[in-house]
């Protein structure tokens, strides 16, 4: 029985802890079992003893596999494929981590919403492909601006979410309109794109909740947009 229950963890979808739990449980069972019946150390049982501990060799292999599979999809649920950017779905849970520290820190704690300006008109004019390229480089453009601390999340579309821990308003501002003005991004024929950003920040805006900054950069975002784009609109500083 210990035998055969070995044997199948190498075709069950169990994790490494597992495997090695069940793996060590049924080893012991089976050496415990030959010592009580004073067998042991007898020739005519050692075989069997050979044949579980390959089974347990093949189970423990299966659950790393498992482990590594399990891994990968959650690397794979949590990021934007085009990109490589963490998606929105993993940004909610970093952004409620890091507003939580900033809160117990009392420090400051900025998001800004950055979206592309006519972007539609690339992919209407270049395709779809092309439209991936230029997103692809604005993300590298926008990831090369931020601080080793900040984090930059694909939020959807052609919106990015830079989340900036330790940044107050006024200093996220200055970056982005640093890149906005040295930094354009080229359409494929090398046409500038501009983006609009709306920023946010704890203190400065009194958000109550992480949901509420968020909502706020992205209100100010289309105030940016509607003030005839190519600028960064903020709270009071």
């Amino acid at each position: 029985f210990p035998l055969l229950i070995s044997a199948s963890i190498g075709l069950l979808p169990v994790t490494l802890f597992e495997s090695a739990a069940l793996v060590g449980a049924c080893l012991l069972a089976s050496v415990a079992g030959l010592a009580a019946s004073g067998l042991l150390f007898d020739s005519s049982e050692l075989g069997w003893l050979w044949i579980l501990l390959v089974a347990s060799g093949i189970g423990t292999l299966a659950g790393v596999s498992q482990t590594a599979l399990m891994l990968q999809n959650f690397r794979d649920a949590a990021t934007d494929p085009l990109t490589g950017l963490p998606n929105r779905r993993a940004g909610v849970n970093l952004l409620a981590l890091q507003w939580e520290q900033a809160r117990r820190n009392h420090g400051p704690f900025s998001v800004a919403m950055i979206d592309l300006d006519g972007f539609k008109r690339v992919n209407d004019t270049h395709g779809h492909e092309a439209g991936d390229r230029v997103l692809v480089g604005f993300a590298v453009r926008l990831r090369e601006t931020l601080r080793a601390g900040d984090s930059l999340l694909r939020w959807g579309g052609e919106e990015f979410l830079a989340v900036l821990p330790g940044a107050e308003s006024h200093d996220a501002v200055r970056r982005l309109e640093k890149m906005l003005h040295e930094c354009p991004v080229l359409e494929p024929d090398g046409v500038p794109l501009t983006f609009s950003a709306g920023v946010a920040e704890r203190g400065t805006d009194a958000s109550s909740n992480p949901e509420a900054l968020v909502a706020l950069a992205d209100r100010r975002m289309y105030e940016a947009k509607a003030a005839g784009r190519a600028s960064v609109v903020a709270g009071p500083t």
